[in-house]
């Protein structure tokens, strides 16, 4: 029933932006998960945070928040970023600025600090480059501290691409690998991936557990991608060594937005998950966000070769083109139901 390409699928990958007041406006339609710039130093709170946090709820969004360090004072920072926005779980921004090149001694105060306050603190945005910068020193201290680390190359994403590789002794979980991602009116956005799923990333970011880990022996999750109507369901759960049945009438292969047994619960191996099939978007050229970049990692399994960045551009018009060509549709490249079902049978 499942050709060996799709058995050869071994992870499911989520996706999510970080803004700030530069962003303001944007639309978060389509997105299951946000940061927020929140505050940097002991003096500067994005005027926009609250904005966000409201639209992020809207969108039915999972938010956390960041905090730009600064050098020196990092307890004083933490009181701040505390005093702000309470206890919104926080990723620390460690990079420098003009006029201040943080320390790891800062980022380590800072951390203690919010927790200190009942806050959670669990990732630390640190670009390898930086890293360079301080003297590529042992991060031996965030490691004993829990935090998570966040790297940033900006290039194209894949699985196994440069964002993942470690430094000072830690292993990224996420990758930011692109600042140029167009969505939500806006083309200069931060996107991040994380190799494992959407309930995964809300346990590392609110701290229920620091790191990813595998579910029981012998057992799977069923993935949240498939859920939430952010993934083809009949990949993502042959890639989880489930197997997809569906109603009556209701091809395997088809988007979905919810799966029984439910998403995110564990589950023994080879066990069956019925789906429910949603409409997707209809999209075209200058269109942007996650069903875009649904189309393009779809595309991508029939060899197209596009960047997976949720934007719709004449690359992207032109591998649905030729996709449509090979599969007997109208070749207007615009992805509409005809065309996701042709892609869900991939």
């Amino acid at each position: 029933m499942f050709s060996d390409r799709l058995c050869e699928v071994s992870s499911i990958t989520v996706y999510y932006i970080d803004i700030s007041s530069f962003q303001a406006g944007i639309n978060l339609s389509g997105w299951h998960a946000v940061a927020a710039k929140a505050t940097q130093g002991t003096g500067y709170t994005n005027p926009s945070w609250s904005r966000f946090r409201t639209q992020a709820a809207t969108a039915g969004a999972f938010f956390f928040s960041y905090h730009f360090l600064e050098r020196g004072n990092g307890t004083g920072q933490a009181d701040y970023y505390f005093s702000r926005v309470g206890a919104s779980p926080c990723m620390i921004d460690f990079e420098p600025t003009t006029g201040s090149d943080p320390t790891l001694g800062d980022c380590e105060a800072f951390c203690d600090r919010l927790r200190a306050h009942g806050c959670p603190c669990n990732m630390v945005y640190l670009p390898r480059w930086y890293w360079g910068n301080l003297g590529s020193p042992s991060l031996s201290g965030l490691t004993g501290r829990g935090l998570n680390l966040v790297s940033s190359q900006y290039t194209s994403y894949n699985d196994s691409g440069p964002g993942w590789a470690p430094y000072g002794g830690m292993v990224p979980q996420v990758w930011q690998y692109t600042s140029t991602l167009s969505t939500g009116g806006f083309s200069q956005v931060d996107c991040n991936a994380f190799k494992g799923s959407f309930a995964q990333l809300q346990q590392m970011v609110t701290g229920t557990a620091p790191t990813p880990g595998p579910p029981p022996a012998g057992q799977v999750t069923v993935p949240v991608n498939v859920g939430r109507a952010a993934g083809n369901a009949h990949n993502h759960l042959v890639s989880a060594h489930l197997v997809p049945t569906a109603p009556a009438g209701q091809a395997p292969s088809d988007i979905c937005t919810a799966t029984s047994p439910p998403a995110g619960q564990d589950v023994p191996v080879n066990s069956k998950v019925g789906i429910v099939a949603s409409a997707p978007d209809t999209i075209s050229v200058n269109a942007s966000g996650s069903w875009v970049m649904l189309a393009q990692t779809d595309l991508n399994r029939a060899n197209a070769g596009i960047a997976t960045d949720g934007s719709f551009g004449p690359a992207t018009q032109a591998a649905v083109e030729h996709f449509q060509g090979n599969h007997g549709l109208t070749q207007d490249g615009i992805v509409g139901p005809n065309t996701w079902k042709a892609l869900g049978s991939l």
